[in-house]
């Protein structure tokens, strides 16, 4: 995770989707490190369960608005807009 830190603090560009990130304090670290703002959630569903990574963001100890901002909020800013 260093390195990933490493490279988003010299490109503003860089994003990070979360599936991989297995611990609640992964999530925690990064948004302390680079923020919130910076995370798109993704599941790899199909290929994988959809639960363990939804529940990692989930029941990480970070305020409810950057969840809201990993779980859609960003995929939306970053794609123009609404996506309903």
């Amino acid at each position: 995770m260093s390195e990933v830190i490493a490279v988003m603090r010299e490109n503003s560009q860089v994003y990070i989707e979360t599936h991989q990130l297995d611990s609640p304090d992964c999530m925690e670290i990064l948004c302390e490190e680079v923020g919130a703002d910076r995370l798109v959630f993704g599941s790899n569903s199909p290929l994988t369960y959809f639960l363990s990574p939804y529940l990692t963001l989930k029941n990480s100890d970070i305020p409810e608005s950057d969840k809201a901002l990993i779980l859609g909020e960003n995929i939306e800013r970053l794609l123009g807009g609404k996506l309903k």
